[in-house]
């Protein structure tokens, strides 16, 4: 892992409006995110556990769309905590979506959600490239500095 480019990305998040960013990481890194995170500085949030955990116990069916995914985000970035957080099981969440709802949750994190409280990087495996941004989305996160991938 190349840790000095994860420190550039939550530095790039300190000056936009939309404090969110991507990394695409190997897959040994899976497993060691409380570590990493804080090596990092950060806070290390497992968002599948957060999601279960923001259901209604009574419920019987779980309904997952980006909206959902979108406001349990919001509500973690304006929590009291580290002002850097770091975001992993994402991607067993949003492989439950599709594409154009994936396409939804990214795009809306890229400029829809602003001036949040702390900076959130998404910890994403490199073998898990369906639900990253696409085409011309992913275009936007790397033209804004916002996505660390090594393809």
């Amino acid at each position: 892992m190349k840790m000095d480019s994860v420190r550039q990305l939550y530095l790039n998040l300190k000056t936009v409006r939309s404090r969110f960013g991507i990394w695409c990481c190997d897959l040994s890194e899976l497993g060691d995110e409380e570590n990493i995170a804080t090596r990092l500085g950060a806070e290390a949030i497992d968002l599948s556990q957060s999601y279960k955990q923001s259901l209604d116990p009574s419920s019987t069916f779980l309904s997952l769309n980006e909206d959902k995914l979108i406001d349990l985000i919001s509500t973690i970035s304006d929590q009291m905590g580290k002002t850097k957080v770091l975001i992993y099981n994402v991607d067993l969440l949003l492989s439950k979506l599709e594409p154009n709802q994936i396409s939804n949750f990214w795009n809306m994190l890229l400029g829809g959600l602003v001036y949040k409280k702390r900076a959130l990087v998404f910890m994403v495996p490199k073998t898990a490239s369906q639900i990253i941004p696409q085409n011309e989305d992913i275009k936007n996160w790397v033209n804004n500095q916002r996505i660390i991938h090594n393809y």
